[in-house]
């Protein structure tokens, strides 16, 4: 599974608008994306521990990171790395309450997921 993420690069004006130039009258906008893709990882026995507990995939939880709405958290709980917490609604269209590692820049490790709760879910839908 893989995550893409649409970042503009400034080769417009100083003000950042995309620039218009004018060539042999006809007027064409300059505009320039950069793709960047990100993997998405899991232990295969965590997985399946996750599955049996929680009754969520991880390749399911996997596709919340698709979720234009997705709501991120920083996980406040001691660890020994920075985890991060997602509610999304999956390709399933189940809410998700899925707990991650950032791996270097490009890369994901999905440790736990599980149904959001109630409280997650007013946190989704922007009531708390």
């Amino acid at each position: 599974m893989a995550e893409s993420e649409v970042v503009p690069e400034d080769r417009g004006d100083s003000d950042g608008t995309s620039s218009e130039r004018e060539i042999l009258g006809w007027t064409l906008s300059i505009c320039c994306v950069t793709i960047i893709a990100v993997k998405i990882r899991w232990d295969p026995k965590k997985a399946a521990a996750n599955k049996r507990k929680h009754g969520v995939s991880f390749r399911e939880a996997a596709t919340c990171f698709d979720d234009p709405d997705g709501c991120y958290l920083r996980n406040e709980a001691p660890s020994y790395e920075d985890r991060l917490i997602l509610i999304g609604r999956s390709a399933k269209s189940r809410l998700l309450f899925v707990v991650h590692a950032e791996v270097g820049r490009d890369e994901i490790r999905i440790v736990s997921a599980r149904r959001a709760s109630p409280a997650q879910r007013r946190i989704y839908d922007g009531l708390d």
